[in-house]
């Protein structure tokens, strides 16, 4: 899988037609998928909210975990109520994400 090759991680979730996802990896990989993600023409509305080193991955096993938004509260209790209404809680959910396995 490229995301393997690439040596990237993260995690990918779906909520009332909204995508969201953590890409972890090495910056030229990060940034090569960044794109590819940016024109790909099944996509819509795209934004990036944050890019920046971490001293560890917060998600090492996952090459890239898709979760429903039920399934990934249950895994990480604090978005409970954040993913209702994307994109309005941006802010919160990207604090709530970077917090995520910590």
């Amino acid at each position: 899988q490229l995301n393997q090759k690439l040596a990237i991680t993260g995690v990918l979730f779906y909520e009332n037609q909204h995508f969201g996802q953590t890409i972890e990896g090495p910056k030229k990989a990060v940034m090569h998928l960044w794109e590819k993600i940016q024109k790909d023409p099944r996509h819509q509305n795209v934004r990036m909210l944050e890019v920046g080193d971490i001293d560890a991955r917060r998600f090492p096993a996952w090459s890239m975990r898709f979760f429903l938004a039920k399934e990934i509260v249950k895994k990480m209790p604090q978005l409970t109520g954040v993913l209702d209404g994307l994109p309005e809680h941006d802010d919160e959910l990207l604090k709530l994400m970077r917090s995520a396995n910590s």
